[in-house]
């Protein structure tokens, strides 16, 4: 059964436009033959038009951190794609409510070959991909890039970090780094009910998903609703308009070998694995009901690591 989950913003990097849910029977193992299904408490297999992935699913409240470290791939082909950790937005928490009442916090890094209209100036040059570190709260702030010292190139291993309202202070903070970069290079973001702050010093003009300028972020839905953490590759819609959405093409890219995508539980002080979580779903992307369209392919779940493929 197919059902639409689509929502239009400024900020584009969230909700999956289709998530078709292919096992709904309990206890059915629903893995295929090459993954590690022993250290998976319980694994749903899913299609979106836009996300492949891994997402842990909870009541709302559930999480408040997440991570994950990734190599950045190389284009092969003119495309976008965006990957990133993340906390809210998910499935969990809904459901029966599409698009409603979530905020999902979540940074990384959208990288693009070609026209790249959701990048603006960010990418001048057409003829080489374009790396840029991110974050965002949707669907309050608008994505918001990051500046590095140094260019962020395919290849770079780059570590993301986000936490939501860790002992319910109403806060989140991110944290990225490029590990590859000599030296290595690590920027902090923290946003509260006041402002937002890179490395300490204020972030002039933080946009809201309408595009407005905010002197304050007062009354703006900061903390995570917590129904589920994330670790996705997206293919990032580009809104032209209100009510004019599509998606960004999909480029030919090398594999994505994700590691330390681990999940922090309100209730406890350590990171597990997100595969220990109680309900996991391995997604994979299609841009069709075909076998012959490309799609990005979920695979080799082991604990905290995985692989994305383009089909």
């Amino acid at each position: 059964m197919v059902q639409p989950y689509q929502q239009l913003a400024r900020g584009v990097k969230f909700l999956p436009c289709v998530f078709a849910l292919l096992f709904a029977l309990v206890g059915l193992s629903t893995a295929p033959p090459n993954i590690h299904a022993a250290s998976l408490s319980s694994l749903n297999s899913a299609l979106s038009f836009n996300w492949a992935g891994v997402e842990a699913d909870g009541q709302r409240g559930s999480y408040n951190r997440a991570q994950m470290s990734f190599t950045v791939p190389s284009f092969k082909s003119k495309g976008e794609i965006t990957i990133w950790a993340g906390l809210g937005g998910g499935l969990g928490g809904r459901a029966g409510n599409v698009g409603k009442n979530f905020v999902l916090v979540q940074a990384g890094v959208d990288s693009c070959l070609g026209s790249c209209p959701s990048l603006g100036s960010n990418c001048p040059d057409p003829n080489s991909q374009c790396n840029v570190l991110w974050w965002e709260i949707a669907a309050t702030l608008a994505e918001e890039p990051i500046q590095f010292n140094q260019p962020v190139r395919a290849g770079d291993l780059i570590s993301v970090s986000v936490a939501s309202n860790v002992n319910n202070n109403g806060t989140d903070q991110f944290i990225l780094k490029d590990l590859t970069a000599q030296p290595s290079e690590s920027h902090t973001i923290l946003v509260t009910q006041q402002r937002a702050t890179q490395d300490g010093q204020p972030i002039p003009n933080i946009l809201s998903s309408q595009g407005s300028k905010l002197s304050s972020l007062k009354g703006v839905k900061i903390p995570t609703d917590g129904a589920s953490a994330e670790c996705i590759v997206e293919r990032p819609s580009v809104v032209r308009s209100i009510g004019n959405a599509s998606l960004a093409s999909l480029p030919k890219f090398s594999s994505i070998n994700v590691s330390q995508c681990d999940t922090g539980l309100k209730n406890k002080s350590t990171l597990q694995a997100i595969s220990t979580a109680s309900v996991v779903k391995q997604i994979t992307m299609t841009a069709g009901q075909t076998s012959t369209v490309p799609r990005v392919i979920t695979d080799n779940i082991q604990k905290d690591s995985f692989t994305l493929s383009r089909a």
